[in-house]
């Protein structure tokens, strides 16, 4: 009798030490070892990361099941009888960007967004939101997008390109593959690599890329390259296919010269001035000139070819009054 009393108080008392209510969860405190740098860089450039998903409205040639794919010949016959031989389909491609700014400017590669009729925006707290196209450069491959929200948005910090050191930590955030914010993680292998890529524009030639083994998969084009600052050093972008752990980035600085050029558009946009302009390597004297177009209001202006525009003024006319 007595042993199991005995037997029965010992397991009692196992079963409390190891029950739920006994075992406390440990907090984390701020300088664990758990707690990186890694983790404290993610921590405030994760928020800022956009996955982006685009809807694109694409034209397939109808294939008959008994006469295959119709000629053009056919198709006009067809159309003419029947009505259209081509149908709209939807495809939603998958890509990252990040937001620079807490009014909502995002900054992603153009190819992730190029010819896209509808954008969504999903952030890394669940909200979503439908983004306006800015403007875009295929031939830097960046985008600008803007999103609305009735608060101020998570945004990443700015860095520069110029101090990269070869070795440093490197982070990259996206949207690989479909898998919403996920990071690898790296060093910087390289500084001002020169690659030519294919792209729907023919071969483009890009200058200064930054070089990373952190892994860059389809669906982290546009996203964040950061350091351990949790700064922003590039957009991801271009992936080798021959090799494995190399990926390439747009460093943060010429983001920046980008950034002018395609704000610039977005006014130039707006009007017809029949001027060409181009941005050269001294972005400080503002867009040069390329060509003018006769009778233009860039023309009559007196605006010559090599002229560079330093930047744009609103002009407000009065209306007329009818009488």
């Amino acid at each position: 009798m007595k042993k199991t009393s005995i037997f029965l108080l010992s397991f009692a008392a196992f079963a409390c030490i190891f029950s739920p209510s006994f075992i406390k969860t440990p907090v984390l405190e701020a300088g664990s070892n758990r707690r990186t740098p890694i983790v404290v860089a993610v921590e405030k450039a994760g928020p800022a990361v956009a996955n982006i998903s685009t809807e694109r409205l694409i034209s397939q040639r109808h294939v008959d099941p008994f006469f295959g794919s119709r000629s053009e010949l056919f198709d006009q016959f067809f159309n003419d009888f029947f009505g259209q031989s081509q149908k709209q389909m939807v495809e939603r491609p998958l890509g990252s960007g990040v937001i620079i700014d807490e009014d909502g400017y995002i900054v992603t590669n153009e190819h992730v967004v190029s010819r896209a009729s509808k954008i969504n925006v999903r952030l890394s707290d669940g909200r979503n939101f439908e983004a306006t196209m800015i403007s875009s450069d295929p031939i830097s491959d960046l985008a600008v997008l803007k999103i609305t929200s009735p608060t101020p948005l998570p945004y990443v910090k700015m860095g520069t390109s110029k101090d990269l050191m070869i070795g440093e930590t490197v982070i990259a955030l996206g949207n690989p593959f479909g898998l919403e914010n996920s990071i690898t993680t790296g060093v910087l292998s390289a500084k001002n690599r020169t690659m030519t890529f294919n792209s729907q524009y023919g071969d483009i030639k890009y200058d200064g890329l930054i070089q990373t083994d952190a892994l860059i998969n389809p669906g982290n084009s546009g996203g964040p390259l950061v350091n351990i600052d949790g700064e922003l050093i590039g957009i991801n972008a271009a992936i080798v296919n021959q090799a494995q752990g190399i990926g390439f980035a747009i460093p943060v600085d010429k983001v920046r010269q980008t950034l002018v050029k395609l704000f610039n558009f977005r006014e130039l946009n707006k009007i017809w001035f029949g001027a060409q302009v181009e941005e050269r390597d001294d972005v400080s004297k503002g867009i040069m000139v390329s060509s003018i177009e006769s009778g233009s209001p860039a023309d009559k202006a007196q605006i010559k070819t090599g002229d560079y525009i330093p930047g744009f003024r609103k002009m407000h006319t009065q209306k007329k009054r009818r009488g």
